[in-house]
């Protein structure tokens, strides 16, 4: 019997896992109601709309960028939309992201590469936007592209590998700008570890890279600064510095801090122990620290609510490292090395599950119910006023069952309360409907999140 190599093995192993993976995504993809951020999105990508119009609507979305938008739409136009097809991008780059975990891993010589893109897709922010409509997916596997071509450059500096790792970064950026602090890391990590003699081919191809990138991404920013800059200033959006922000983005990041701990031990048991490659341990922790600082520091320059989804792209950083502590705790101390990761794996899959089970935003369903509610008396109003598009998305034709900005001569108002409505918002809606002489009913309804109360004409 000829014998399998190892790498066959593996890759066998590795195709295995993210087969079952997609399958699991695909499904949970196409099931999941749609949040709104994600409805946000579709209003820009799911009509017929010619280039330009698209590229106004991304600019108009506070830190909007155009790649994400742009494959969602291209999807869109042919298959027609569905929960499945508005996500199906972010699945199809969360599987290729996967199958680079695999190969940094490599690239790396870790000890224990396949326990990569295992803790990679089962990383509970990782999974939670592989099965959304949402550009994150796609950024995160193109920044981890961007390290395979950035970990080439290293092993074979040369124009091939230069220009596709500048072609990687520019289409990250373009999908979410934050991936342009994993450029930055890898020029770090450059000029920290790196000896002289290897230091200056690497660094000047990286540093050009990232230079192109940057000016290719320079015409965007011009064009949609001013509009995004407005559109967070009438949204209210500001930046509220406090350490308490780093605690939550972990916790959301790895979805427990029990997991949070798992995960810090592996990590420091793999930074205790002597690199396979000289430098792999820094490369790891400064792709994981600075893409932080990053992103903290350009909320603040930007006026803008910092987010554990800025952060995403410190994923693969964390996956490789647990990894690595992993693999050498199995070579030293076997049991303990196989309980860690067991356990690390098994956290990780139930908080995946449990997610799943929380009681979600459900617009689609809202809307029905509204509609419904309404009947041929009345009409729908929202809380905050504007929100209606919100409803509208999901019964577009024919609209006269929203209210718009006045109820006219409808006997009935059905009042549309979302999980986001302030208490300031609602009395204003209240207190205007009053002066137009309508009255609340006893009770209240919920469908989807949205409460539902309904005012009658004195």
């Amino acid at each position: 019997m000829i014998p399998v190599p190892a790498s066959k093995r593996l890759w066998g192993f590795a195709a295995l896992f993210i087969a079952a993976y997609g399958l699991v995504i695909i499904a949970v993809a196409g099931r999941l109601s749609l949040w709104v951020d994600e409805v946000i999105q579709l209003l820009v990508t799911r009509g017929p709309s010619d280039l330009g119009h698209l590229l106004r609507g991304v600019a108009g979305n506070p830190a909007g960028v155009p790649l994400g938008y742009l494959t969602q739409h291209l999807v869109l136009q042919p298959f027609g939309f569905s929960n499945l097809m508005a996500r199906l991008p972010s699945v199809v780059f969360s599987l290729l992201a996967c199958a680079g975990m695999l190969i940094i891993a490599r690239q790396l010589r870790l000890r224990a590469a396949i326990l990569a893109p295992v803790l990679f897709a089962l990383m509970p922010l990782q999974f939670r936007y592989a099965a959304e409509g949402r550009p994150y997916s796609q950024a995160l596997a193109l920044s981890v592209g961007a390290t395979c071509a950035f970990l080439w450059l290293c092993a074979r500096p040369g124009l091939k590998a230069a220009t596709a790792y500048a072609l990687l970064l520019t289409a990250g950026i373009y999908t979410q700008p934050f991936v342009l602090f994993i450029g930055m890391s890898h020029l770090a990590w450059c000029l920290v570890t790196l000896e002289r003699s290897r230091r200056m081919p690497i660094l000047m191809r990286a540093l050009a890279a990232n230079a192109v990138a940057a000016a290719l991404f320079l015409p965007w920013l011009l064009f949609a600064a001013p509009l995004s800059r407005d559109s967070v200033q009438r949204q209210g959006y500001e930046f509220r510095p406090a350490f308490s922000i780093l605690s939550i983005a972990f916790r959301e990041v790895c979805g427990h801090y029990a997991i949070v701990a798992l995960l810090a031990l592996a990590c420091i048991y793999a930074l205790r122990m002597p690199d396979t490659i000289r430098g792999t341990r820094s490369f790891l922790w400064i792709s994981i620290l600075l893409p932080i600082a990053g992103a903290v520091i350009g909320d603040a320059i930007g006026s803008y609510f910092f987010a554990a989804r800025q952060i995403i792209f410190i994923i693969p950083g964390i996956a490789l490292l647990t990894a690595e502590g992993c693999g050498r705790l199995l070579e030293n101390r076997a049991r303990s090395g196989v309980a860690l990761a067991a356990l690390l794996m098994i956290a990780l899959a139930v908080q995946d599950a449990r997610t799943l089970t929380r009681p979600r935003e459900d617009w689609a369903l809202a809307s029905q119910a509204l509609k419904a509610e309404a009947g041929r008396d009345g009409c729908v109003l929202t809380a905050p006023q504007d929100w209606d598009w919100l409803y509208r998305f999901f019964a577009p034709a024919p609209a006269s069952w929203l209210c718009g900005a006045d109820p006219g001569q409808a006997k009935r108002v059905v009042l549309a309360i979302t999980p986001y409505t302030s208490p300031q918002q609602l009395a204003q809606v209240e207190s205007r409907l009053d002066a137009r002489g309508f009255s609340p009913l006893p009770g209240a309804e919920s469908a989807g999140g949205t409460r539902i109360r309904v005012f009658r004409r004195r």
